[in-house]
C-alpha cells in the first residue's frame, strides 16, 4: 500500500559487499517483487583478491533486480565474470558505472585508463560485433549492454558530466563523442523502458535521472570540447 500511495518508489542495498551478501537478504528482494516494488542493489564492487567477488553480480541476477549499481567486475577478462555479463545482457539490465568511485575506493587500477569499463568499450570500438555467450550458449553483444554512467555521489565524486569528460580522455579521439553520446542515448532509453515511478525518488546522484536533468550541460560540454 505504501509504495501503491507513493510513499515507498523502491527497494536498494548498498554498503560494503565483504560484510555480507544479497543472498543474505535475498527474502527481502522476493517480498518487494512480490508487492511489485522495484529493485536495485550495489554488485561487483569488490577487489578482485578477495573471495568470490562476482558474489553479489551473481544474486543481483538471481533476485532480478532491474538496476545494478557498479557491476564493476562484470566486466573484467576472464570467463565467469564474461558469463555473468551476457546473462546481464539477456536479461536487459540497466548498470550504473561510478568510474572516480571506483579509483577512490580501490577496487581498480588508479589508471582510469586500466579500468575494466573503459576495456570493455575499447573492445567495442576495435569489433562492434564482438560477443559473450550467455549460460543457453547463445551469443549476447556487447553494444547490446544497457549501460550508463553515475557519478555515485556528487558532492564526493564529482557531477554525471564531469564523469563523462573523465571518460572521453582515456578513449580515442575519434570515438570520444561517438561513445559519450551512445552512453548518454542508453541513460534515455534506459528512461524511456521504466516509467518515473521506478526511477526512484532522487536527486543528481540517480543515473538515469542525472542523464535526463543534466542532458543539456552534457551536449554543451561535448560540443565544447569537440567543436560540433
Amino acid at each position: 500500500r505504501a509504495y501503491q500511495n507513493g510513499w515507498i518508489d523502491g527497494f536498494d542495498m548498498a554498503g560494503d559487499e565483504g560484510r555480507g551478501t544479497l543472498k543474505d537478504f535475498s527474502y527481502l528482494y522476493f517480498e518487494a517483487k512480490r508487492r511489485g516494488i522495484p529493485t536495485t542493489s550495489h554488485a561487483g564492487e569488490r577487489k578482485l583478491d578477495v573471495d568470490d567477488p562476482y558474489q553479489d553480480i551473481f544474486w543481483a541476477l538471481m533476485l532480478d533486480v532491474e538496476r545494478i549499481g557498479h557491476g564493476t567486475r562484470v566486466f573484467d577478462n576472464n570467463e565467469l565474470a564474461q558469463l555473468l555479463l551476457a546473462q546481464t545482457i539477456k536479461m536487459r539490465k540497466i548498470v550504473e558505472v561510478s568510474l572516480t568511485s571506483n579509483l577512490w575506493t580501490g577496487i581498480v587500477p588508479k589508471d582510469l585508463a586500466e579500468h575494466p569499463f573503459v576495456k570493455f568499450l575499447y573492445k567495442i570500438i576495435e569489433n562492434p560485433d564482438a560477443v559473450v555467450y550467455d549460460i543457453d550458449g547463445q551469443p549476447q553483444y556487447l553494444r547490446d549492454l544497457n549501460y550508463v554512467i553515475c557519478d555515485d555521489d556528487p558532492h564526493i565524486t564529482g557531477t554525471v558530466d564531469q564523469e563523462l569528460l573523465k571518460l572521453a580522455a582515456v578513449l580515442p579521439s575519434n570515438q570520444k563523442q561517438i561513445q559519450l553520446k551512445d552512453i548518454i542515448a542508453n541513460a534515455y532509453t534506459a528512461a524511456a523502458e521504466f516509467p518515473r515511478r521506478t526511477l526512484w525518488k532522487v536527486g543528481l546522484h540517480n543515473p538515469i535521472m542525472a542523464h535526463r536533468i543534466t542532458y543539456n550541460q552534457q551536449h554543451q560540454a561535448i560540443e565544447t570540447l569537440y567543436g560540433h
